[in-house]
């Protein structure tokens, strides 16, 4: 994949997704000494930024292949980006969502138009159940991280970004399976070489944090967390394991405390209801685990789409 690709999708998204809002942080900018903003990808069309290459990889298909339709694994946002795609072009999905996966997500998404198929059990499961589904009906199957053209759309969030904050020069981002990052990363370091790309996972489901690391990934487990968003094994062959390992300047932890934390930040001090998968990169500023920030630091707050309850739970983990 090439910085290319990001430019072309960016071309495809013109005047189709929002343009999202970027605030300073005057409390942390104070707090840290080094201009802190925050990009809302949570008022995103879909509640997510997930859109972005979902509509990139739509777009792109040939009318042939549109015929079949689209089938889709998620744990919720890309399935809502898929199904709100599939929409816009009027071909049906499919959406294949683990049990973990949040109500209100599967709701929207069959408000939307979307067939959405439960599988008991991990994301990896839904995931191998949709491929297979997918070939033996023929349809597309969308990828929400091994797949070009996802890849590209998720890219185009640092163009944009770069217009807004021209003197960024660190970004922390939350990653599950390296779509966003490797995205992000392929434009920014064409961009903005000497910039710093950090991705930050949940202790729960740290793969991309163990194979940057040079760590073995089939010995890493999925375990409950905040970040639902995040979870789920990696395909082995995943492109995103050569390029997350190539792009990202550091590869951070943050555990529920410290995502609870994040979360409640957000609403008390920005008034923005967040979920978990959200804050990871946030958890990670606040709790001081990045040193070399730069002078100006960005950090990309990804989806909004979770439930009161959930939120209310996730406040009072935090104190509030």
């Amino acid at each position: 994949m090439e910085f290319s690709d990001v430019q072309r999708a960016m071309e495809r998204l013109d005047g189709r997704v929002k343009q999202t809002e970027v605030t300073i942080d005057h409390k942390l900018s104070e707090q840290l000494g080094t201009k802190v903003c925050l990009k809302w990808e949570s008022r995103q069309t879909t509640g997510a930024f997930k859109v972005r290459g979902a509509l990139n990889t739509i777009m792109s298909l040939p009318e042939e292949q549109r015929a079949a339709g689209v089938v889709a694994s998620s744990s919720g946002n890309h399935g809502l980006g898929v199904t709100y795609a599939a929409k816009q072009a009027n071909i049906p999905a499919i959406i294949y969502v683990p049990g973990y996966a949040s109500q209100k997500k599967i709701a929207t998404m069959r408000e939307l138009g979307a067939e959405v198929r439960v599988i008991e059990g991990e994301y990896s499961e839904a995931e191998e159940t949709a491929i297979r589904y997918a070939e033996k009906k023929g349809a597309v199957f969308i990828s929400p991280y091994n797949n070009p053209n996802v890849i590209a759309g998720q890219g185009t969030i640092i163009l944009e970004w770069l217009e807004q904050t021209p003197d960024l020069d660190t970004v922390l981002l939350p990653v599950g399976g390296g779509g966003l990052g490797s995205g992000i990363g392929l434009a920014l370091k064409a961009l903005r070489p000497r910039s710093s790309l950090v991705g930050v996972q949940t202790e729960g489901s740290a793969f991309l944090h163990a194979n940057w690391h040079g760590h073995d990934i089939e010995t890493v487990e999925v375990l409950p967390n905040l970040a639902e968003g995040l979870s789920g094994k990696i395909d082995l062959q995943s492109i995103t394991l050569s390029l997350t390992r190539r792009l990202f300047d550091n590869f951070l932890l943050v555990n529920d405390d410290e995502i609870a934390r994040a979360v409640a930040y957000c609403y008390n001090v920005h008034g923005e209801v967040v979920e978990g998968a959200a804050a990871v990169g946030l958890a990670a500023l606040l709790g001081n685990k990045e040193e070399h920030l730069g002078r100006s630091v960005g950090v990309l707050i990804t989806g909004g789409n979770i439930t009161q309850e959930q939120h209310r739970n996730i406040l009072e983990r935090a104190g509030n």
